[in-house]
């Protein structure tokens, strides 16, 4: 049995191997050690596991942490285990022999960390486990299920209260709570603290900024064509997919193999031996891309993920902004894609139907159920009870009945994890009636965050501004210049440093003009890069002024370009004519104009090209650029400058400045504090910081003066 440490820090550095905590986390941890009740709430990849890992090796017994998905607890008690603290769970993917095993060791002492999911913790068996075992505190996880103002209620973590004090009464003494999340508005904040009966309790919010990711919304007609783009395209670190059903997440991951893409797909029906497969290929990069569902990443400590694309609009922000922050947890840039259209909105309202039935349903179910209340538990499928019980009932219902069902006190489910689709249930009460009231109020709930997250996926607002708004918190800017509403918005003020070469944008516009016939976008790209198609030639779209005019361009660069000109509204891709895409008065105006100077690149550099003798340039070569191509020495140093920042001023590099805005100061060079501003940096960034960057860019300057030039294509 690992020994109780005498200070947090001890445990940091013998454990960890840290010498220090991020921004946020010694408070919590010391509060906790202090014996205080509390709550601490900081976006994904905060490092809130290790805010009730270490206080567990702090005191004395061991530690239960109600935690929802089977992906955490795997890789968390791995973790443990690798730095040497006895850690364990219990949850459906273990055999009864192992339950029995980890449970006897919970009893015995074993263990400092013990994860089990809240399902599990509301049973005789696992209660009775808990009463004869040295508690020193509970930590929920994920505690925003707790409230029902969340869109990610579950009613199992309602009974969580109940269980702590059945067992405070067994001992006679009182047990510590503590809970975290990433994802919790004020509203549900009080509501967490309030149901987990917490006392002389602490309350600390953390940022839910996460300024190293690029937030994108994208309305796409060809989802799998774009997905498959994408991923082509990215060439460093890994790529997470979410889908919103079983059957996308199966398509999508064979459209991407059989375009030589390594991917893999994750989601509840498979068996654990596969998803277990699957999770640890991912985590030792073997695996480029993972398909999934929701089941999949809450917890997974991955820090390498460049990329989080949804194929489809979730539910509600809460749950969009937790998987989107799988992303760039190493503080590196990443981006995080919504690719959305109408459709999407039928699917998360069928999913709410289903959470939601019918009045009638419920009733028959629960009429069904009580019919059998002779003492004895009950064990009937999904499919069993669909086709017994006298209403038309669907299969997808019966598992949200059931839930109703318990959450009103007419049965429990025993052993009823997120992957048994076969709880025993045990009627509690037959005569209760059932307050539709609260059913329609949670449905009414559900409904709000929908309306929301639509709302995001469409706004002209500045996504990181409106995530950030919505959990309470004052950004500061309206416009972060890092997501793709302020590009596209800055693209039309002409507000956003690196040209893209008027010749460019007339290129572009002036195909739309010319086009008499309706083409696809994607085929709208392949007319500019003069791509050779027998469908182009039958068509005469090869005798296009237009075709080719961009033919030294790369696909990426190009696709880029049209895709800025579209979200700015200088072009349109009609939904109703085939996705076919069409000019916009406004980009008849821009188009007319003399001069085109006013439109400017969201990528900077990237939408510059090199002209073929210059594309294998060595990087370690200085070229002299008068700020529109990156200067690869200068990004380097203003890297380098970043990391000695961070640790003089201990705090992450990323809270330094990103790597985007680092390549616009290597691009763009900087001589005065306004030019910083006009980058992006906030004033407090370029009062601490932007002396240190202009001295560093100057003296660059003097060594480089004979530098070769590097040729653009205009």
């Amino acid at each position: 049995m690992i020994n109780s440490f005498t200070s947090p820090k001890e445990a940091l550095k013998k454990v960890y191997g840290y010498d220090s905590f991020r921004e946020g986390q010694e408070e919590v941890i010391n509060n906790i050690v202090n014996g205080l009740d509390g709550l601490f709430v900081r976006a994904t990849g905060g490092g809130k596991s290790i805010t009730y890992q270490i206080p567990a090796l702090c005191k004395d017994g061991v530690a239960i942490v109600v935690s929802p998905l089977i992906a955490l607890m795997k890789d968390q008690v791995e973790a443990l285990t690798s730095k040497g603290v006895p850690s364990a769970y219990i949850n459906s993917s273990l055999s009864a022999e192992q339950t029995i095993q980890n449970i006897n060791g919970l009893v015995s002492g074993q263990f400092k960390v013990f994860y089990v999911a809240p399902e599990r913790l509301n049973t005789d068996a696992f209660i009775e486990a808990l009463i004869n075992s040295n508690i020193s505190m509970f930590a929920i996880d994920e505690a925003h299920c707790v409230s029902t103002w969340g869109q990610n209620f579950r009613p199992s973590y309602r009974k969580i209260k109940g269980v702590i004090e059945q067992v405070e009464q067994a001992k006679g003494r009182r047990i510590q709570r503590y809970a975290c999340t990433a994802t919790a508005t004020s509203a549900i904040r009080s509501d967490i603290i309030s149901e987990l009966g917490m006392q002389n309790n602490f309350e600390i919010v953390g940022s839910f900024d996460r300024p190293n990711i690029e937030f994108i919304a994208r309305k796409s007609y060809k989802k799998i064509n774009d997905l498959v783009d994408i991923c082509k395209q990215t060439v460093d670190g890994s790529i997470i997919v979410y889908c919103p059903t079983v059957k996308s997440v199966e398509l999508i991951t064979r459209e991407l193999v059989q375009n030589d893409i390594s991917a893999a797909s994750y989601h509840g029906r498979l068996n654990s031996d596969v998803k277990n497969s699957v999770q640890d290929k991912f985590a030792n990069d073997e695996l480029k891309v993972i398909v999934a569902t929701n089941a999949f990443g809450m917890g997974v400590d991955k820090d390498n993920v460049r990329y989080v694309i949804h194929t489809s609009m979730p539910g509600n922000i809460e749950n969009y902004y937790q998987e989107a922050g799988r992303a760039g947890r190493d503080g590196k840039d990443s981006k995080a894609i919504l690719l959305f259209n109408e459709k999407d909105r039928v699917v998360q309202e069928f999913f709410i139907n289903c959470n939601f039935p019918p009045k009638e349903s419920i009733r028959a179910v629960q009429v069904f159920l009580t019919s059998f209340d002779n003492g004895m538990p009950i064990n009937f499928s999904p499919e069993e009870i669909t086709m017994i019980s006298p209403d038309n009932i669907k299969d997808y219902q019966v598992n949200a009945i059931l839930k109703i069902l318990e959450a009103q006190n007419v049965i429990k489910l025993h052993n009823f994890d997120v992957n048994e689709t076969n709880p025993t249930i045990e009627v509690i009460d037959k005569n209760v009636q059932l307050n539709f009231d609260a059913i329609n109020q949670r449905k009414s709930v559900v409904l709000d965050a929908l309306n929301v997250m639509d709302r995001f996926s469409k706004t002209k607002r500045c996504l990181r501004e409106f995530i950030l708004d919505y959990f309470d918190e004052t950004p500061e800017s309206k416009h972060c210049g890092n997501c793709g509403t302020c590009h596209s918005n800055e693209l039309a003020r002409g507000q956003i440093e690196g040209l893209i070469p008027d010749e460019a944008v007339r290129s572009v516009l002036g195909l739309a003009n010319e086009l008499t016939k309706k083409v696809t976008l994607n085929d709208f790209n392949d007319l500019l890069l003069g791509v050779k198609s027998k469908f182009f030639i039958q068509r005469g779209l090869n005798s296009l002024n237009g075709y080719g005019s961009l033919s030294n361009w790369s696909k990426s660069d190009v696709e880029s370009v049209v895709t800025e000109l579209i979200n700015a509204e200088y072009l349109y891709v009609s939904a109703r004519s085939q996705d076919a895409i069409l000019i916009t008065p406004k980009g008849e105006s821009l188009a007319a104009q003399s001069k085109i100077s006013m439109v400017k690149s969201s990528e900077g550099a990237k939408s510059i090209t090199m002209s073929n003798d210059d594309r294998d340039v060595n990087d370690e070569n200085r070229i002299k650029t008068n700020g529109t191509v990156l200067d690869h020495v200068l990004y380097k140093e203003v890297v380098q400058m970043r990391t000695s920042l961070s640790e003089k001023h201990e705090k992450a590099p990323f809270m330094i400045y990103s790597d985007s805005t680092a390549k616009l100061i290597a691009t763009v060079k900087p001589r005065t504090k306004e030019e910083l501003t006009q980058l992006g940096m906030t004033n407090s960034k370029v009062k601490s910081y932007g002396q240190d960057i202009i001295n560093l860019v100057e003296n660059n300057e003097k060594h480089y003066d004979n530098s070769p030039s590097m040729g653009i294509s205009q």
